[in-house]
């Protein structure tokens, strides 16, 4: 019983912070949408917490939405190198991910499973983004995982593609985040 109302409770807490990324996802599309520029203020908090929907997603056994949170991360990477002609659509792709992952938060918060189905509606209407399984991409400072002799990466607006393993043959990432403070346990 105490393990049910636990996982109940974790639940709960990862359905919070699921709906306040989205949120502040919608927000920030909101304000694209309305004609603001990309700058690295707008996009970089939008960036940090797609990607931690992403981790706390998988962490929690939705797959579904963790893959969405990792597409909506890369089209919010690219965005600050798009022209203005080129923003439109996807813009319009992150408005569609963030009534999408709303919709299967909605599912999980319904029943604790995630509504796959809706993710087949996505793909379906943006099939450039989910045409190919996608790679892990290397941050800045980071080593890439290697797949035999190639470094494999996600995202052409933080890193490249390259033959070598080598650091100094990616690009760096023009965005720069900020460090995490420590934390000591003593």
């Amino acid at each position: 019983m105490l393990e049910e109302q636990d996982n109940e409770f974790i639940l709960g807490i990862f359905l919070m912070e699921a709906w306040e990324t989205v949120a502040a996802v919608e927000e920030g599309v909101r304000r694209l949408a309305a004609g603001e520029a990309p700058s690295p203020e707008l996009v970089t908090p939008l960036v940090v917490v797609s990607h931690r929907l992403k981790g706390a997603a998988g962490l929690h056994g939705y797959p579904a939405v963790s893959a969405v949170a990792l597409v909506m991360e890369e089209v919010l990477e690219a965005l600050p190198a798009t022209t203005d002609d080129e923003r439109s659509r996807p813009i319009q792709a992150l408005g569609d991910m963030v009534g999408v992952v709303k919709r299967m938060l909605d599912s999980i918060g319904a029943d604790g499973r995630e509504n796959t189905e809706i993710v087949s509606e996505l793909h379906a209407r943006h099939p450039e983004l989910f045409a190919a399984p996608r790679p892990l991409s290397p941050r800045p400072g980071r080593r890439g995982r290697e797949t035999g002799a190639r470094t494999r990466v996600r995202s052409t607006a933080c890193s490249r593609s390259s033959t070598a393993s080598s650091p100094s043959t990616r690009t760096r990432c023009p965005i720069s985040f900020p460090k995490r403070p420590s934390i000591s346990m003593s």
